[in-house]
């Protein structure tokens, strides 16, 4: 950050205060660094750029964090930087606009207390599967379910079981007649699961698989493209996703500290973020 004084002599940053409150003011600083600008606490900017420098697009994100794609999702490592260098062991962790949960699970492993929230029923699901801990013996039983499920749906495919998809007519273009079929016996058979949080994970793995056996391009555009999916193909990712998901499930497993805090994941306007607020004992 540049500045008209030699560098030997670094002066003292005053800090103005608020008279009434006396309650320091932080200065806005401002500069241009390799043609990034700059501009606030320059130890906080420091910190933000180590952030953002820390964060590898290619890397492995780890934990369950590749689970589901979300839209315009932060980066985990930036996540997990600012958390460690901001905040301590026990802290309460707030994000208003949690998405898919990236802030709340670093938080939790982080021994922090997580608390999220969106506006975004989609966004608090998604969430919560990333969050969730399950033990040895409950990854079992889940993917024996999952077996079955598949095991399930397959036998429609191959019976030909007639099957009603519930969606909106605009949105059958985007799907092959033999894909929508199969797609839609998989979801009655995933809702035939009685446990509400083991459902909510089966659908979310479903869900981890509408853009992607549609004839949309990816999640974030829309331009029609063409895919030769075979017959069993849906049903078979389903099994593969749901073995990934309990992969992340283990790592966070071995990720928890001794003491860690759950989340508390709600649907909410952020601007009645304060309803939120927790009682901390």
């Amino acid at each position: 950050m540049s500045t008209d004084r030699p560098k030997a002599r670094k002066p003292r940053r005053r800090i103005q205060t608020d008279q009434k409150a006396r309650v320091p003011v932080r200065r806005a600083v401002s500069a241009e660094v390799e043609g990034q600008r700059q501009q606030g606490d320059p130890t906080v900017c420091a910190t933000l750029e180590a952030a953002w420098a820390a964060a590898d697009p290619a890397g492995d994100l780890g934990l369950t964090h590749a689970f589901h794609t979300y839209p315009a999702r932060m980066h985990p490592q930036i996540a997990r930087t600012l958390i460690e260098e901001f905040t301590e062991t026990g802290n309460v962790i707030l994000d208003p606009f949690c998405g898919g949960g990236t802030v709340p699970l670093e938080t939790m492993v982080a021994g922090r207390r997580p608390i999220g929230s969106d506006l975004n029923p989609l966004a608090i699901r998604v969430a919560a599967t990333r969050t969730r801990r399950r033990n040895k013996e409950e990854r079992q039983a889940f993917l024996g379910l999952v077996e079955d499920i598949a095991e399930r749906s397959t036998d429609r495919v191959r019976e030909r079981v007639p099957v009603l998809a519930k969606i909106p007519r605009s949105e059958t273009r985007w799907y092959g007649p033999h894909i929508l079929k199969e797609m839609a016996g998989l979801l009655e058979e995933i809702r035939t699961t009685e446990d509400k949080e083991v459902r909510n994970d089966l659908e979310m793995i479903f869900s981890s698989l509408i853009v992607k056996f549609s004839n949309q391009e990816s999640d974030t555009a829309e331009r029609e493209t063409t895919k030769r999916l075979r017959k069993g193909l849906v049903t078979e990712f389903f099994a593969r996703k749901a073995s990934e998901l309990c992969e992340g499930w283990e790592a966070i497993e071995s990720a928890l500290p001794e003491r860690f805090f759950p989340p508390r994941l709600r649907q909410s306007d952020a601007r009645k973020v304060d309803r939120l607020r927790p009682k901390i004992s």
